[in-house]
């Protein structure tokens, strides 16, 4: 029984982490699009400076 103790254990962790790394996933996702609207934003301020 230990063994599947320590299977079950580590299948909890596992399972953690991947949820930690998707949520980390969906925040960098975010960031992405918030740059690439900044970087379009300071494209358009350029043509009407320009």
């Amino acid at each position: 029984m230990a063994g599947g103790s320590s299977a079950l254990l580590q299948a909890e962790t596992a399972q953690g982490l991947a949820e930690e790394l998707r949520r980390r996933a969906d925040d960098y996702e975010r960031m992405v699009a918030n740059y690439a609207a900044g970087a379009a934003s300071e494209r358009r301020l350029e043509q009407t400076a320009a």
